[in-house]
């Protein structure tokens, strides 16, 4: 079964001699007493860590055992804590995972809406920047009298001007998450601005 551990089967009256020459032992026997106790044990304790692992219902190792200090005895209890204590992180990290879920569903969902919102905005941008252009156009040759840089001053301040403008309503547009709302702004942004035109 594993056939690179060392691991090994002894009787009963090997017991001891096992525990002392290994560094883990598992325990679980039949006995409805304990078997192992500190005054048992401590002589073949030793200084290196030994640990006991007690798989008996009832006990094998005595609860006095784990007062000898370099040997750490865990029995079904101590695994069922492990157990719970792992099952509890694990649910922590469901719930985790699920919020981050729900955090991620949200954006998806919003960029999903955000899909059907883009060709308006495209042709709002579009509509807007024809109309500052014509208008800077037609009244170009009243600034004549302006060098280039103050030319393109102006230019830059029609187009902030624009942008400043534009900014609100399509952060409004952005932001709609009830579908029948954003298709109902959307006609009247459509209507308003003559974009389908």
């Amino acid at each position: 079964m594993f056939p690179d551990a060392p691991i090994q089967l002894r009787t009963m009256g090997k017991m001891l001699e096992c525990i002392e020459q290994s560094d883990i032992t598992f325990a679980s026997t039949g006995s409805q007493e304990p078997i192992l106790f500190k005054e048992n044990l401590a002589p073949v304790a030793g200084d290196e860590k030994k640990v006991l692992i007690d798989i008996s219902v009832p006990l094998n190792v005595a609860g006095d055992v784990s007062e000898i200090e370099s040997i750490a005895a865990y029995n079904v209890d101590d695994l069922k804590a492990v157990v719970a204590k792992n099952q509890a992180k694990r649910r922590a990290l469901i719930i985790d995972a699920e919020n981050l879920l729900r955090e991620e569903q949200k954006t998806f969902s919003s960029w999903l809406h955000s899909i059907g919102t883009v060709p308006y905005i495209t042709r709002l941008q579009t509509r807007a920047e024809t109309i500052r252009a014509e208008e800077l156009d037609r009244v170009m040759g009243k600034l004549s009298n302006l060098n280039k840089s103050e030319l393109l001053a102006v230019e830059k301040l029609s187009k902030g001007i624009v942008n400043k403008m534009l900014h609100g309503p399509m952060s409004h547009i952005k932001e709609l998450v009830d579908v029948e709302e954003r298709k109902l702004v959307l006609k009247n942004l459509e209507a308003m601005f003559k974009l389908g035109a």
